[in-house]
């Protein structure tokens, strides 16, 4: 209980903060105050990952909900005086000669025709680009058009804009309960700076598109196709990107529905069919082929090869290569229905689409944010963080005229992310070598190692028992010289003795393995109290989640003071952000993968480690902070010294697994000070 109250506490002080930040942010300019917008921006995105990790396990979903939508509206609320972006001028202009007869295709801002409805208007002198058409889809001309007639001012495109923002929220709650996932992954869309400054700041509209692509989403994972093809129609009239996401929502089971769609996208543009499709298409094509600006590749490109027209043919022809080999192996509609989850593949041509297009504004990466939530993709998450480096245009502009970012600026938003990115796509392209058939997840087999633990296992094994899900639970035993053994048996449990060959705890636990029977093992120590409920949650995630071959339930400690608890705290950051568990975390793996694989390393130390490494080559990891609790016995004295120690051997391990094999046997007698 203290813990809680002590995250709790922590929790107020982290929100408040936020809400601060908000609101002397939302008063400043990147002109007038850069270092404090920066410095602001970062300390949002550091306060969203801390609460990530910071959050009170034993909070109810419905407690959590609650907290995120009050602090959501109150940061939204903090940031509305911050100065909106100047395409908010187009948007009020672009509505208001759709709503007075002219089309917004046929005429730019500048046009001679137009000049008596300018002369008066308060936005037309600030439109960007006023010799281009518009660009945006009918839909959101329309939209804007409505918006004009009603309140014909920044703040009515902004509260349209947070309206959809909050939405977005709301589906992806519903989207992480779907799929079993902890809703504390909302925290990183829902109080990311780069949502608030996008979105209740500046006013994109690109929280519109986020908001019918994540609930077309979250309706294709609850087979409500005809919701689920007409969301993802109308965000392409929203954003004409989300078309590329769209074939990865068909599968063979609701392919007949794909014409809603197409209808939902083509409908809007029937009152205006008569205009010349270089009117409606001009603007976007001149954009995407006649200007460059912070484009990760394009702009390396541009630089080394001195051409902006060659370095744009190649990101476009490199595009298209990566969107057909993401429609050739992660489109559902091909696929041996192994995996009908959409969001590899819209999150493999939305970061595509981003790492290749000539220009990327920070508001961009909105694209891919919630979906990179859901299955957490860390270089786009930092991406998020390091984009900061972006407002240091605003300044240059200010200053030269000029809308450049400098090259340290670019090498701040785009090295650390392209080098995260680089490294998870080397593991994606490795799981779809190793990609294994969809495997069961109803039935659980528990293995235990043991050795003299006849205090604790009658108590453990009982607790494992009781729920039904638990079809066994298997004791493999490393020498043990107490009672263990029978009071295992006893308590229900099946004993494996582990021989000779299989020495340390990884050969006990392989020992088990290889008489286990359930679609889903687990490990637990005998130490570990798991709630019986967690096995529910467990089971139900990896069916909602073929891709998931295991992880971690998550741990916390049994009393202790507030040096354990940043123990507790590191151990959810390394298995979430590096997705390296510990055994004392309750690893999960589905058994017919690992043994198919030979994933199980029978090591007598490490294995946890090694064991978190293999799966992740063959597919994805979950850590579910859950609420298992286990005794403080190895941390009564010296947790300082035995954490360090503790790191130590394991960068030890990683240090050298990356050179060839690591001697574990050496490890063991140096952890537990004693031979095998």
């Amino acid at each position: 209980m203290r813990a809680d109250r002590l995250r709790i506490l922590i929790l107020l002080v982290l929100s408040i903060g936020m809400l601060v930040a908000c609101a002397i942010v939302s008063r400043m300019t990147p002109v007038s105050n850069l270092v404090g917008i920066v410095v602001l921006y970062a300390f949002l995105w550091v306060a969203a990952v801390a609460l990530l990790f910071l959050f009170p396990r034993a909070l109810s979903s419905r407690k959590t909900i609650l907290f995120i939508l009050v602090v959501s509206v109150l940061t939204r609320l903090a940031m509305l005086p911050y100065p909106p972006s100047d395409d908010i001028n187009r948007y009020l202009w672009e509505g208001r000669v759709l709503a007075a007869g002219y089309s917004p295709y046929a005429y730019a801002p500048d046009a001679p025709l137009l000049s008596g409805l300018a002369k008066d208007d308060p936005f037309h002198a600030y439109v960007n680009h006023p010799n281009m058409p518009a660009a945006y889809p009918p839909l959101m001309l329309g939209l804007f058009s409505g918006i004009s007639r009603i309140w014909y001012h920044p703040l009515a495109i902004k509260w349209v804009v947070i309206l959809f923002d909050l939405v977005a929220i709301l589906f992806l709650f519903e989207l992480l309960r779907a799929r079993h996932l902890p809703l504390r992954w909302a925290f990183l869309y829902a109080f990311n700076p780069l949502v608030l400054f996008s979105f209740a700041g500046e006013g994109h509209f690109d929280a519109i598109q986020a908001a019918l692509l994540t609930g077309a989403v979250l309706c294709h994972t609850r087979k409500r196709w005809v919701w689920a093809f007409l969301m993802a129609g109308l965000a392409v009239q929203v954003k004409y990107v989300a078309v590329f996401a769209l074939p990865f929502l068909i599968n063979r089971e609701n392919w007949r529905y794909a014409w809603i769609s197409v209808a939902a996208a083509v409908v809007p543009y029937l009152p205006i069919v008569l205009l010349d499709p270089r009117q409606l298409f001009h603007c976007l094509l001149a954009f995407g082929s006649e200007f460059a600006f912070n484009g990760p590749i394009h702009g390396v490109l541009r630089g080394v090869l001195g051409s902006m027209t060659a370095a744009t043919v190649i990101v476009k022809v490199a595009f298209f290569g990566v969107l057909s080999f993401a429609y050739i192996r992660l489109m559902p509609l091909w696929m041996r229905c192994r995996n009908k989850d959409p969001l590899p593949g819209i999150l493999l041509a939305f970061g595509a689409l981003l790492l290749l297009s000539p220009t990327v504004h920070y508001w961009y990466l909105s694209w891919i944010l919630p979906f990179a939530v859901v299955l957490p993709v860390w270089g786009w998450l930092v991406a998020t963080l390091t984009i900061g480096a972006y407002f240091t245009v605003c300044r240059t502009f200010a200053l030269t005229g000029a809308w450049e970012i400098s090259s340290l600026a670019f090498a701040i938003e785009w090295i650390p992310v392209l080098g995260l990115l680089a490294w998870e796509g080397a593991v994606g392209i490795r799981r779809l070598r190793n990609a294994s058939a969809n495997t069961p997840a109803k039935t659980l087999s528990v293995l235990v190692p043991v050795i003299n633990e006849a205090q604790r296992i009658s108590a453990c094994c009982e607790i494992l028992l009781s729920n039904p899900l638990v079809t066994e639970v298997l004791v493999s035993d490393g020498g043990s010289r107490d009672d263990t053994l029978a009071l295992a048996e006893k308590a229900g449990a099946m004993v494996v003795v582990a021989g000779l060959e299989h020495v340390g705890r990884g050969g006990q636990i392989y020992a088990a393995l290889q008489r286990a029977s359930g679609d889903v093992v687990a490990i637990v120590h005998a130490d570990t109290v798991v709630p019986p409920e967690s096995w529910d949650r467990m089971l139900a995630m990896l069916q909602a989640n073929p891709g998931v071959v295991g992880g971690s339930l998550g741990c916390s400690f049994d009393g202790g003071d507030g040096g354990i608890r940043i123990v507790e705290v590191l151990n959810d950051i390394r298995a979430t952000c590096l997705s390296v568990s510990f055994g004392d975390q309750v690893q999960f793996f589905r058994r017919q993968v690992v043994m198919e694989h030979n994933l199980f390393p029978a090591i007598p130390l490490m294995e946890d480690v090694e064991l978190s490494l293999r799966l992740l080559m063959v597919g994805r990891t979950v850590h579910l902070f859950g609420l298992a609790r286990v005794s403080l016995r190895g941390w009564q004295k010296h947790k300082v010294v035995r954490a360090v120690f503790i790191i130590r051997l394991v960068g030890t391990y990683l240090f050298r697994r990356l050179w060839g094999e690591v001697d574990t046997h050496a490890m063991y007698e140096r952890y537990y000070g004693k031979s095998l």
